[in-house]
């Protein structure tokens, strides 16, 4: 039957990895196996998942490595732009990811991906929101400098208040599309 594993074999009990039953330690993440058994939870409770790390995580880190060393080769100026949204992206998706784990759901590759991509939608709205609010601070801040024909303090502190502004504007967006805990 498809999913049993042979008897000489055992499952990691960190990373799930599949290896000898005589192994003394997990040839991919290095645990110590002990031989004591595993002291079950309490009936009602759920089971403590331990924190793992998926190669498909890491495959999708390293490729968003490389894609940002390839466009500092092509053009470094759009590094900075590429790190301010798949930064955030990768912070959300993590803890996306943690919430999941916390109920008991287990993602696969597809699931992460179309996470990431939801992550990354989510923050260049966030960006793009936070830019529409600070054009219009700063077009208003504009019009009252040119209104009074001189720069003052006022029209430099509505400057500096549409720049607060957009940054509200822009972690309020993060908020309110955050992972919720459930």
């Amino acid at each position: 039957m498809a999913g049993q594993q042979p008897s000489d074999t055992i499952l990691c009990p960190n990373c799930g990895a599949s290896m000898r039953r005589d192994s003394k330690r997990c040839w991919l993440c290095q645990v110590v196996l002990s031989v004591d058994p595993v002291p079950r939870p309490a009936a009602g409770s759920p089971p403590a998942a331990p924190p793992q790390f998926a190669l498909s995580t890491l495959l999708l880190v390293m490729t968003l490595v490389y894609v940002g060393v390839g466009l500092f080769a092509i053009a470094p100026g759009f590094v900075m732009l590429y790190a301010l949204v798949v930064a955030p992206a990768l912070v959300r998706l993590t803890v996306a990811g943690d919430r999941a784990a916390q109920r008991g759901a287990v993602w696969s590759t597809a699931d992460k991906i179309s996470s990431f991509v939801v992550s990354v939608g989510i923050i260049l709205t966030a960006w793009v929101g936070a830019a529409v609010a600070l054009i219009i601070g700063c077009l208003f801040a504009c019009s009252y400098t040119v209104g009074l024909g001189q720069i003052t303090r006022t029209s430099r502190n509505l400057f500096y208040l549409a720049v607060v502004v957009s940054l509200v504007v822009f972690v309020s967006i993060l908020v309110i599309t955050w992972p919720k805990r459930k």
